[in-house]
Order: C-alpha cells, then sequence, then structure tokens
C-alpha cells in the first residue's frame, strides 16, 4: 500500500526444521524471567558477579538479567542447546512445532515475490567475531544456499547475529559479494535494533 520494502533475516536452520538456541532462551527467559539464571547456573557454569561484564548497558533489563544476556552469546550454540534442552525436560516443557514458530520456506516464498529483501542472519546464530573464518564461510554460504532454495534469489545483505563481527567477517562478505551488513559504522556495518538484547 505504501511501496516500502520489508528486510528480513531468518536464521538458516530454522528453515530446515531445526529449533534455534536463541529462541530456547527466549522462551525459558519469558516463562522464568530471572529464575532462569539460576536454572542455567544449576544446570551449567554460570556464576553471577558484579565484577562480571561491567560494560554492559541495560534499559530494559535488570542488572542481573543484562549481564546474562550477555553472558549467553559468549556460550557456543552446542553448549547452550545441551543445557537449554536439559531445562525443558526436567520442566516438561514442549516447544511449538518449528512451522508454527517459524517462517516456512513457502512462506518466505511468498514474501519475496512480494517485493520483500530476504536476508541472510546466518545458518545457526553464532557470535561471528569469535568463529574461525572456516566456520563464518560455512555459517554464511549454508544460510546463503538455503534462502536461495526457499525464494530463487541470492542474498548480499547480512544481519549479523548478535551485532558480532570482525575483520575476518568483512573480508569473507565482501569476497562473496554483499553490499549491506546491519550494524554500525560503514555500508557493511549499518545499525539496527535488536529487540531481546539487553541495551
Amino acid at each position: 500500500q505504501y511501496g516500502l520494502t520489508g528486510y528480513f533475516f531468518p536464521i538458516g536452520e530454522t528453515l530446515e526444521g531445526t529449533f534455534n538456541h536463541v529462541h530456547k532462551a527466549h522462551i525459558l527467559l519469558d516463562m522464568f524471567e530471572e529464575e532462569f539464571i539460576e536454572l542455567y547456573k544449576a544446570n551449567g557454569c554460570y556464576f553471577d558477579d558484579d565484577r562480571q561484564l561491567l560494560d554492559v548497558k541495560y534499559v530494559y533489563d535488570s542488572p542481573k538479567l543484562a549481564r546474562f544476556k550477555k553472558y549467553l552469546t559468549t556460550a557456543s550454540a552446542e553448549y547452550k542447546n545441551l543445557v537449554f534442552d536439559r531445562i525443558l525436560e526436567y520442566n516438561k516443557i514442549s516447544l511449538p512445532k518449528t512451522e508454527d514458530y517459524y517462517l516456512t520456506k513457502n512462506e518466505l516464498k511468498q514474501m519475496s515475490d512480494a517485493g520483500m529483501v530476504i536476508g541472510n542472519h546466518s545458518m545457526t546464530h553464532p557470535n561471528l567475531s569469535t568463529q574461525s573464518v572456516e566456520r563464518q564461510h560455512h555459517e554464511i554460504t549454508h544460510a546463503d544456499f538455503i534462502i536461495w532454495e526457499a525464494t530463487g534469489k541470492p542474498t548480499k545483505t547480512i544481519s549479523y547475529p548478535y551485532g558480532a563481527y570482525n575483520a575476518d567477517t568483512l573480508n569473507l562478505l565482501k569476497k562473496l559479494g554483499y553490499t549491506l551488513g546491519l550494524t554500525t559504522d560503514s555500508p557493511l556495518e549499518t545499525g539496527r535494533l535488536d529487540c531481546k538484547e539487553a541495551m
């Protein structure tokens, strides 16, 4: 109606029926709020220390929850899945079906055909700044393929998971022909607001 183009950045594995660790955390945080930190401590190795992550900014969360969310961005997806799945199982919590929780490939194609831009948000949503060049290449190109498979169109736009990247990420994206990356400072680093991130 207004001629606006929307940009959407699905996580690649969600289009293949895998529930992503970030959204498991969202569900558990919504259910348990700060109690989730205690559940995580009981099943993992997180220690809430006032000296931790003093640079964490927060507006919507308590300092305790903001520090914990920042910590979660540094833990591996494999480790988080292990702990989250243990908490879900212990509390008898069933995750929604992925097709009910996420866009499907068919829905993504409809959006793309209607003129929306479908961008890359990686395959599994890791903190790219902590990954090897090889892992970053896999995360980006595998998600590229899934998007192309769903929409029939290539993508050269990325929204960095957690807004995190490094010089290797930028060099890799330039080699892959990317023209826009959402975070800050340059056309490959354009700002965005993460609706769940501690600020």
